[in-house]
């Protein structure tokens, strides 16, 4: 990376769609909040202590394998680590101020070292080998989950969901569970304050079938319930 020198008042930084494949140089940046280093070659996080005023930092598609180095930047609002070979989350609980987290297409094979995300409102884990969830009821403020083409095979693999009643936006499909029946109601009942399941807008019909299923103890009814639920949801991909 080049030294930027005399720079003092850069706010924003640019450097996407370079060959750059250590994270350095960056001093004398006082009021840097934007680093945008998308589509390097960079394998480790480092040497960013020295701008502790960042509040966005894009690394998506570089060679990082791990999360780590990031105890200054407890400002930071959005980080993007999606397109790496992440294998696990871990080392962010001080960032309390985070509100977006990307970290699709990388290697996590679980999810959880969640706590001390008190303002994640989206997190963005597409594209992983998640088979399991826990943890996101430890982010009170959480609204939006994206867990699309994932290898979660039952509602057992994501306990946490019925904790997180404030979601209100949450993909699930491209994995086993999606085609499972009582799928639907599982979300609706876990989330009942959902707006978007899978991309596609919660329907009065959805919620009505979700909640039948709630108020009967009818193990028949259920069955019935789950079987219009999957009529419920062709219908709406043939549309």
């Amino acid at each position: 990376m080049p030294l930027l020198e005399g720079e003092e008042r850069l706010r924003l930084l640019n450097l996407q769609h370079n060959l750059i494949t250590r994270v350095e140089n960056l001093v004398s940046l006082p009021n840097l909040i934007f680093l945008d280093l998308y589509n390097n070659h960079i394998e480790e996080i480092n040497n960013l202590h020295t701008i502790s005023t960042l509040r966005v930092l894009m690394l998506g598609k570089n060679y990082i394998k791990q999360i780590k180095n990031l105890q200054a930047l407890t400002k930071l609002d959005v980080l993007d680590l999606h397109s790496n070979k992440i294998g696990r989350i871990e080392n962010i609980n001080h960032l309390s101020d985070l509100r977006v987290l990307n970290l699709a297409n990388n290697l996590i094979k679980t999810v959880d070292n969640l706590q001390g995300l008190d303002s994640l409102t989206e997190l963005n884990l597409r594209r992983n080998i998640i088979d399991q969830v826990n943890g996101l009821n430890h982010c009170p403020n959480l609204q939006r989950v994206f867990l699309s083409n994932n290898k979660i095979a039952s509602f057992e693999n994501i306990p946490c969901l019925k904790d997180c009643a404030q979601l209100s936006d949450l993909t699930l499909d491209g994995n086993l569970i999606f085609n499972k029946k009582g799928y639907i109601e599982f979300c609706l009942k876990s989330c009942p304050n959902l707006k978007q399941l899978d991309m596609r807008k919660v329907t009065p019909e959805m919620r009505n079938l979700s909640g039948l299923n709630q108020l009967t103890g009818n193990d028949d009814i259920m069955k019935d319930g789950g079987a219009s639920a999957e009529a419920a949801r062709a219908g709406a991909d043939s549309t």
